[in-house]
C-alpha cells in the first residue's frame, strides 16, 4: 500500500501495479495510460492480477496500485478503500487524456458520493473511464437497433456513483458514426410500443401498425366510396332503359294510329317488366322508384294520346 498520498501518475514509477491479464482490454488501456508518463514494465512491476485477487493483494500490501474497470461503489473496491492509506487516484489532468486518447472519458466523483455520513471522498476526485461502445453492422434492421437501445437504457441508463441518469448510452462518439436510427432514439426517446409491449414483440407490432396505417385509409376510402360506386352501377343499369323510354316518347309524338299506340304501350310494359327484375338493394330504392315514376308518367301520356286519337 502507498505510504503517502500520490498526486502525480509519475509517482507510480517503481511500484507494484496490477494491470490485469496480458492481452486483455483493461491491460492495454493501463499500459497506454502509464506509458504516457514513461512508466513501462521496465520502470514498474506490472502484475497480471485482476478482479478480487488484485484487490485482495492490495489489501494485504502485496500491491501498490490496482488499475481496474470496476466502479468505485463495487463491493471489492469498497472493501479495499476501507483499508487505511488506500485511496482513489485523482487524474487532475484528465482533460489532457481525453483529448489525446478519445477512448477515455473524464468522470468526476463528487465529494461524499461514496459515503455521505463519512464524507468520502473528502473532495471531488477525477477518474478516467473507458468508453463503452456497442458496434453493429450498417445494414442491421432499425427495429433491432431500437430494441437494443431500449434494453441498454433500461439496464444501464439509471444514475450511479460514476454517472448521471441518461449519461449512458448516448449519441456522442468521437470515433465511430452513430446510426440515424440511434440518433432519432436519443432525440425522441423510445416509442409508445417499447413502453407497453415486450421488447421481443415490438418489431412485429411495428409491422402490424405500419400495415394498419396503410390499410385503414384505404378501407376508409373504400367504405366512403362504395355508395357512389354502387349508385354509378345502378345508373348504368337504368341508362339503357331511360334511353329506350326517350325513344318511345319521341315515337309517341308522331304516332297516328291506335296500332302504333298499342305497340308503344307494349314496349313500355316490357321496360317495366325488365325494371322489376333488376337486383337493386333496398338502400338504393330511391333510384328504383324514381325510374318507376317516370315509367308511370309515360304510361299516362300514352293513355292520353290514345284518347286524343279517339281509340
Amino acid at each position: 500500500m502507498a505510504p503517502k498520498k500520490i498526486e502525480s501518475l509519475s509517482e507510480f514509477r517503481g511500484k507494484r501495479i496490477a494491470l490485469g491479464p496480458k492481452g486483455s482490454g483493461i491491460r492495454i488501456a493501463g499500459e497506454k495510460v502509464f506509458g504516457s508518463v514513461g512508466i513501462t514494465s521496465d520502470a514498474a512491476e506490472f502484475s497480471e492480477l485482476g478482479g478480487d485477487a488484485a484487490f485482495e493483494a492490495l489489501r494485504k500490501g502485496q500491491l501498490d496500485a490496482v488499475w481496474t474497470p470496476f466502479p468505485p461503489d463495487a463491493p471489492m473496491v469498497k472493501r479495499a478503500l476501507a483499508v487505511p492509506n488506500v485511496q482513489i487516484f485523482s487524474f487532475n489532468n484528465a482533460d489532457a487524456y481525453t483529448r489525446l486518447y478519445p477512448e477515455f472519458a473524464k468522470i468526476v466523483l463528487p465529494r461524499g458520493v461514496l459515503n455521505l455520513a463519512a464524507d468520502k471522498p473528502p473532495q471531488d476526485i477525477t477518474i478516467l473511464g473507458s468508453r463503452v461502445r456497442v458496434l453493429v453492422r450498417k445494414d442491421i434492421r432499425p427495429e433491432f437497433v431500437m430494441a437494443l437501445l431500449f434494453t441498454m437504457v433500461k439496464v444501464h441508463g439509471h444514475a450511479g456513483v460514476a454517472q448521471q441518469a441518461g449519461e449512458f448510452p448516448n449519441a456522442s462518439d468521437p470515433e465511430y458514426p452513430v446510426l440515424p436510427t440511434a440518433v432519432q432514439f436519443y432525440k425522441n426517446g423510445p416509442s409508445f410500443l417499447y413502453n407497453h409491449v415486450p421488447v421481443w414483440l415490438v418489431p412485429h407490432a411495428q409491422r402490424i401498425a405500419l400495415l394498419l396505417a396503410t390499410l385503414i385509409p384505404l378501407l376508409f376510402l373504400i367504405i366512403n366510396g362504395e355508395p357512389q360506386v354502387y349508385r354509378w352501377i345502378i345508373r348504368e343499369k337504368l341508362r339503357p332503359l331511360y334511353r329506350r323510354m326517350r325513344q318511345i316518347e319521341r315515337a309517341l309524338r308522331d304516332a297516328k294510329t291506335a296500332e302504333e299506340i298499342a305497340a308503344l304501350r307494349q314496349e313500355l310494359e316490357a321496360i317495366d317488366y325488365r325494371t322489376m327484375r333488376l337486383n337493386i338493394p333496398t338502400r338504393y330504392s330511391d333510384s328504383f322508384f324514381a325510374f318507376l315514376i317516370h315509367v308511370n308518367m309515360l304510361r299516362m301520356r300514352i293513355a292520353a294520346k290514345k284518347v286524343d286519337l279517339g281509340s
